[in-house]
């Protein structure tokens, strides 16, 4: 059976790099390490909620190179979204927000959720809300959509929700599939 090494070589620095490491062999705040990490200008993997970074690359950093890559898919969005104008009506599904459907239209449409902006500015959704969207795809006019999901992002009444959807019906994935691409 092998076993792992854990006595350190000081002369030495691993070829792979825990953000402790990095911290101390850049001299910077560990803070810094993350923030750098997460927003892509160092690269490095995110391994459950541990960073991991290559010896090269924290050398290149430490010489002016300068990276400019999306952070790691762990942050980034998980569906393909794009942006649209498809006309729909949000209505709550709380006793207060029931009777104040709103039109608008999704700005932005995902298989995971949509932006949605109304026609007129409405004080009483806020995030964690529960609603139904209802619309139709431009593509496919026949299948009139008719989703659950609960409001995300609410910056304020007039400019918008975001809503990720409940799990979806495989016919609603499709449809959304087919037109998200």
């Amino acid at each position: 059976m092998k076993t792992r090494n854990t006595v350190k070589d000081n002369n030495r620095t691993p070829d792979i790099m825990t953000a402790c490491e990095v911290s101390e062999h850049l001299r910077i705040p560990l803070s810094t390490i993350h923030a750098l990490a997460s927003h892509g200008k160092l690269p490095a993997v995110k391994i459950g909620k541990q960073w991991r970074f290559q010896k090269a690359d924290v050398e290149a950093y430490l010489l002016g190179k300068r990276f400019s890559i999306p952070p790691s898919s762990q942050d980034a969005r998980v569906h393909l979204r794009i942006k649209s104008e498809i006309p729909a009506q949000l209505t709550g599904l709380l006793s207060q927000t029931k009777d104040y459907p709103l039109q608008g239209e999704i700005r932005n449409l995902s298989e995971g959720g949509i932006y949605f902006i109304p026609q007129i500015s409405s004080p009483h959704f806020e995030s964690g809300d529960p609603v139904e969207i209802c619309f139709q795809v431009p593509e496919d006019p026949s299948v009139p959509l008719k989703l659950r999901g609960r409001i995300v992002r609410a910056l304020d009444s007039r400019n918008g929700f975001g809503v990720k959807f409940r799990p979806l019906i495989p016919q609603h994935e499709e449809v959304l599939r087919a037109y998200v691409g």
